[in-house]
Parts: structure tokens; C-alpha cells; sequence
């Protein structure tokens, strides 16, 4: 089983983080939600998912004391998984609101 351990600060499009990782889990903390609507399409998240769950990761995308999105080994799959055809992945209904009707949850 794979183990991962890193703690590093990250940018993606807009935004900025930080990505820990402890063992089989992974965290990122994002300051501002919204800086990562239109950043990752769903085909990449669906092979992101596919991939954390084959090697035994999960990762957990967080703001503050709120879950945006999970995916991997321990993500639930529910019913917007199931809408937006991503099994491995957890959404927040918030996030995926904001996502969908904001700069567009991207399509594919």
C-alpha cells in the first residue's frame, strides 16, 4: 500500500493552498472556493478519482471548516456523483451549486 507524506504550498489558476499529506490521506486547503470552479474538467477529476482509489489515497478539497469535494477511497458516492457521472467523488451540494451555475462546471 502506498504511504504519502508532503506538506507544500500550491497555485492553481487564481488561487492558492496547501496540499498535506499524511499516509493514505491527502488534504487540500484552499483560502477561496470560488478560485476553483473552471480549473479541473470532470474528466480529470473522474481520472483523478479512478486513480486515488486504485493505489488506496483519498484526497479531501477543504475551505475553512467546510468540505468542497472528496474523491478517492473513502469518497461517498451520491446522488450528484451520480448526475454528474463521477463515482469516486463526493461533492458538497454548495459547491457543486456554485460550480454549476457559476463560471460553468465544465462539461464532457
Amino acid at each position: 500500500m502506498l504511504d504519502v507524506s508532503a506538506d507544500v504550498a500550491i497555485e492553481f489558476g487564481a488561487g492558492r493552498g496547501r496540499l498535506v499529506a499524511d499516509g493514505r490521506e491527502l488534504v487540500l486547503e484552499v483560502e477561496e472556493p470560488s478560485t476553483l470552479i473552471g480549473v479541473v474538467d470532470r474528466p480529470s477529476l473522474r481520472r483523478l478519482a479512478e486513480t486515488l482509489t486504485r493505489v488506496g489515497l483519498s484526497l479531501r478539497v477543504r475551505s475553512g471548516d467546510r468540505l468542497l469535494l472528496s474523491a478517492g477511497r473513502d469518497a461517498g458516492t451520491g446522488v450528484l456523483s451520480r448526475l454528474f457521472r463521477l463515482p469516486g467523488v463526493h461533492l458538497s451540494p454548495l459547491f457543486a451549486l456554485r460550480s454549476a451555475l457559476g463560471r460553468g462546471l465544465p462539461r464532457s
